[in-house]
């Protein structure tokens, strides 16, 4: 649900949840201040998204699947350009106190 709350930001934006807020700032292991914090809703599932409030760039996110659970994290790091843009080449994947995975990413050209 984790990967697929970001492609749906990234496809759609925040019309393609069904409740979307900003919370405010809030700290972030790892981040030198404090991140933007957008919180959206969608098919029963809470995803928080981090964002680096001086370029906009996600730097993590949370899904909580159900109410009480621990959330499943994704950290996005190694930015860099890709199509012309800056896109994220690592992922980091937790869950609970387990890391699930470290992921490098290739961003294909269509």
């Amino acid at each position: 649900k984790a990967l697929h709350a970001w492609r749906r930001l990234a496809v759609q934006g925040v019309q393609g949840f069904d409740e979307v807020y900003y919370q405010g700032t809030a700290p972030l292991a790892g981040a030198p201040e404090l991140a933007d914090v957008l919180v959206a809703w969608s098919v029963g599932a809470e995803t928080r998204f981090y964002f680096d409030p001086r370029q906009g760039r996600l730097l993590a996110l949370e899904t909580y699947p159900v109410d009480g659970a621990d959330p499943c994290e994704v950290d996005f790091g190694d930015y860099r350009d890709a199509a012309g843009q800056p896109r994220p080449h690592a992922l980091e994947v937790r869950f609970g106190d387990q890391t699930f995975g470290h992921f490098s990413l290739d961003w294909k050209q269509p």
